[in-house]
């Protein structure tokens, strides 16, 4: 992995014995306005400062591989992040900025592994963790983990693997959606309504 200032510069190198999952995601430091370099592989989460040094307790080792790619939240926008990434024991785990594991987290398994981004979203004041797993099960969970919303309908058109949000000023009229190859176009709301529409492109 490179830094590379604005100017084209290499500021430094690190060697890494394995493929980065995902991008590396820059966050700001809480120490003022430096930044840091956030990124996963297979069996470890890293967290560098902007001359390469490891934070904290990172790189926090992980107990299974990981499926994905680790996500950050910000819940509140003061610098407290949680790192979330999901492992082939089909559980998603939750770690501080400092590398610990998360004191209260009680997310249970997944009926399969977790490979699509884990993503969050806020409405009515309330915080939600998206998760959707390899068979299109889709859970919300809460900052501690809990189940708060499970989906008889599946979400089984990520394209890509890849799934985006729609947040409206309610639960209900939320939704996920994902295009797949073949321009359909699949949305899942919140309220467990599921639709298809076909996306057509007028010519000029």
């Amino acid at each position: 992995i490179y830094l590379i200032d604005k100017d084209g510069k290499v500021k430094w190198k690190k060697e890494m014995a394995e493929k980065i999952h995902g991008k590396a995601l820059a966050i700001a430091s809480r120490k003022g306005n430096e930044l840091e370099i956030l990124f996963s592989t297979s069996t470890k989460i890293y967290l560098l400062d902007e001359a390469g040094n490891n934070v904290g307790k990172f790189p926090v080792s992980l107990s299974f591989k990981a499926s994905n790619a680790v996500s950050v939240v910000d819940y509140d926008s003061n610098g407290e992040y949680r790192f979330l990434i999901a492992e082939s024991n089909k559980r998603v785990y939750n770690y501080t900025h400092k590398g610990d594991p998360v004191n209260g987290w009680e997310a249970v398994p997944m009926n399969d592994v977790i490979t699509a981004p884990i993503r969050y979203f806020r409405t009515k004041g309330l915080d939600y963790i998206v998760l959707v797993d390899r068979s299109g099960n889709v859970n919300l969970l809460d900052r501690k983990g809990k189940s708060q919303v499970k989906f008889k309908q599946k979400f089984k058109s990520l394209y890509a693997n890849n799934y985006q949000l729609q947040v409206e000023n309610t639960l209900n009229g939320s939704s996920l959606y994902a295009l797949d190859s073949s321009g359909i176009c699949t949305r899942l709301y919140f309220s467990g309504k599921l639709e298809k529409n076909e996306l057509s492109v007028k010519g000029n």
